[in-house]
């Protein structure tokens, strides 16, 4: 790679690093694990506490997240329901992952839930579920934000707005928006990057909160993306009312972000002198030097 610095550079080779399926002590030599837990609508609170009693997420095997939505036709009698799902992956055995999440899998959580499952999957299949509402074709969009400090409280105002615009605009509009929070130990971009060299993520952030819209028609989109922006605004509170500067992730940006959001303070000067240097004649296009407009 012909390296410019911060985020900017060509990519002329790649190095993997392999690592052996054997070494990872997968449940049944080839297998993951994925935790799920459904609840309704009456056990939302509960739910998002549930949810934040895990964090933060310190096991690097471990991705934790939740959804709310409306159920989609694959989930059954459920269809057509909002629930809250919190959905774990562990990449190890089942054992150490039940240890990992005993929270989820305690009595009290299986009380209030609709179902709470734990299921092996060949790793090789990890990343192959979806709802069916993720096709070709469809109008498909997502309002993301990166954070720091995500609290129970934080997580109950969102779910309670996107009720509140499910219970005015109905279940049909509604359906039509899924929110994810995701949340990942921060051990590894922080040992891979101690310094925040590369400027272009929030190496102490591990949650990453979005507002998916699907299938919207054209005379929905704005009354959706007002909704969306709004839950965006929810979720960065705790970050705020900490001084902590709004973050986004640089793979998930809407055209026209601000890229102060992007890069971490003090790089973009950086980067406007590389490019300069690197690109005199500007024939690539990078929106933080150049804007977001023609």
């Amino acid at each position: 790679m012909l390296r410019g610095g911060v985020g900017l550079g060509v990519v002329t080779s790649i190095t993997l690093r392999l690592r052996k399926v054997s070494s990872l002590n997968l449940e049944g030599g080839d297998k993951v694990v994925q935790y799920t837990a459904l609840f309704p609508r009456d056990a939302f609170e509960f739910a998002a506490r549930l949810y934040t009693s895990m964090l933060p997420v310190k096991d690097t095997r471990l991705t934790l997240g939740c959804l709310v939505m409306i159920a989609p036709p694959p989930m059954g009698p459920l269809a057509g329901k909002p629930v809250f799902m919190i959905d774990a992956l562990f990449i190890g055995s089942k054992s150490e992952g039940d240890k990992a999440l005993r929270p989820l899998l305690s009595d009290d959580s299986k009380a209030k839930a609709l179902t709470v499952t734990a299921q092996p999957v060949l790793l090789a299949k990890m990343n192959e579920k979806g709802d069916g509402r993720f096709k070709r074709g469809v109008y498909l969009d997502t309002f993301s934000s990166f954070m720091e400090n995500v609290s129970g409280e934080t997580i109950n105002l969102a779910t309670s707005h996107w009720l509140e615009f499910g219970d005015k605009v109905g279940s049909s509009l509604s359906g039509k928006t899924v929110l994810n929070l995701a949340s990942v130990s921060t051990e590894g971009p922080r040992k891979a990057d101690p310094q925040g060299e590369t400027g272009l993520s929030h190496r102490s952030r591990s949650f990453l909160a979005r507002t998916f819209v699907i299938g919207l028609e054209l005379d929905e989109v704005n009354r959706v993306g007002i909704f969306a922006e709004q839950i965006k605004e929810i979720m960065r509170r705790d970050d705020r009312a900490k001084g902590i500067v709004d973050g986004a992730f640089a793979s998930n940006i809407k055209a026209g972000t601000d890229m102060k959001e992007v890069y971490v303070p003090g790089k973009l000067r950086a980067l406007e002198e590389l490019k300069r240097h690197y690109d005199p004649d500007g024939m690539f296009w990078n929106p933080a030097v150049n804007g977001w407009g023609p």
